[in-house]
């Protein structure tokens, strides 16, 4: 906030493009620059509105991934949560979690677009995910993966999330923290596993229908299977492996029994809130008025305060320009006076310096001399 509004705007590039960008080029690239300079910012004492501003970020992005239904934007504000959550830890002073969590990030949301890029082109593009339901029955190994995915972002133990993200949530308990600021930060966290399991629901559990089973292309490569496999296994095995290679020496975490099993508690109640609001009403819409849906699933209208707002005044400006300036006063003068003193020195100096060699002499010796005036 305010500075995340371009993000759903750059899902129009393919999805190869999007799994590099989105895991470890250009919106990681903030988070690495954060993580080299933190000592500057910490020493200007900003961190603590950092802080602030990426709670919010993460509660924002959270609450649009809720209410949207494009697969690819879903994921791009997935990820704009977890960018959120690791600038939180950053302001916290945990340069060596930021940055391991940061490396997690990539292994698990390059996959995950890898793996959402093969099911929008097997539903001949289509990116709405209520048209996608039971495609675990038609595509099982790209859904198998994707679910794999989803499991990771959610920190699901032994994927390589798990490692970081249970180790930041569980630092983030024993600290001193706000009352209101430790509550934002346990809604965020459920609205994580919320959209996850919304995703999980649309794509796997949801009935398939009949409408696009002749869209549907069922095409799965050997290539394809083999390259997302061998990611997958990384996926799996290397958070153990990166954890013990970065962190030779654990800080100690002391904590009650019932902070333990905080995080397993926030999963199974976001689980059945997700299923008992599915049976009840089907729709949030009979929740919230239409308004506040809107709200929410457009950046809190960020796009239309920013993008629009500032859009139109440079539009507007440049209109001004182009027809105060370029087509009025200066090209009346420049055709009257201007622009006719401007040829008539040039076709001077072209009549005097045409071939004349003395005269380059001449000019040459007088600068000389002038050169050598000045320094003595």
């Amino acid at each position: 906030i305010p500075f995340s509004s371009w993000l759903p705007l750059a899902m129009a590039a393919p999805t190869p493009v999007s799994s590099l960008v989105h895991s470890s080029t250009l919106v990681t690239a903030g988070i690495y620059l954060m993580i080299r300079f933190n000592e500057i910012f910490m020493n200007l004492n900003i961190s603590n509105y950092l802080l602030i501003i990426s709670c919010l970020t993460m509660f924002m992005s959270g609450m649009n991934a809720i209410f949207e239904f494009d697969l690819k934007k879903i994921i791009a504000f997935s990820t704009l949560s977890q960018m959120s959550f690791m600038f939180m830890i950053l302001c916290l002073g945990k340069v060596e979690m930021c940055f391991f969590y940061l490396l997690m990030h990539a292994l698990f949301k390059s996959m995950m677009f890898l793996s959402a890029g093969v099911l929008i082109f097997n539903m001949n593009n289509n990116q709405d995910i209520r048209k996608m339901g039971g495609l675990i029955n038609f595509l099982p190994f790209c859904s198998l993966i994707f679910i794999f995915t989803l499991m990771s972002l959610c920190g699901f133990p032994f994927f390589c999330s798990f490692y970081s993200k249970d180790l930041i949530f569980e630092y983030f308990l024993m600290m001193n923290l706000n009352l209101v600021f430790f509550f934002f930060f346990l809604f965020s966290f459920f609205l994580t596993f919320f959209y996850s399991i919304r995703i999980f629901y649309y794509l796997s559990i949801k009935n398939f229908s009949m409408n696009n089973y002749l869209k549907i292309i069922k095409f799965e490569s050997k290539i394809l299977i083999l390259s997302m496999l061998m990611i997958s296994l990384i996926m799996v095995f290397f958070g153990s492996f990166f954890m013990w290679l970065m962190f030779y020496k654990f800080d100690l975490i002391l904590l009650e029994f019932k902070f333990k099993i905080l995080s397993i508690l926030i999963l199974f109640f976001s689980i059945w809130f997700f299923f008992e609001l599915n049976n009840f009403l089907f729709s949030m819409k009979y929740f919230f008025s239409m308004f506040y849906i809107f709200f929410f699933s457009l950046m809190w209208n960020l796009l239309f305060v920013k993008v629009n707002f500032f859009l139109n005044n440079f539009l507007f400006f440049a209109f001004f320009a182009f027809s105060g300036v370029e087509i009025g006063w200066t090209e009346h003068n420049l055709n009257s006076g201007v622009f006719y003193l401007f040829k008539t020195v040039m076709n001077f100096n072209q009549k005097i310096f045409l071939n004349s060699y003395k005269v380059y002499t001449l000019v040459f010796f007088l600068w000389f001399l002038i050169i050598f005036v000045y320094n003595f």
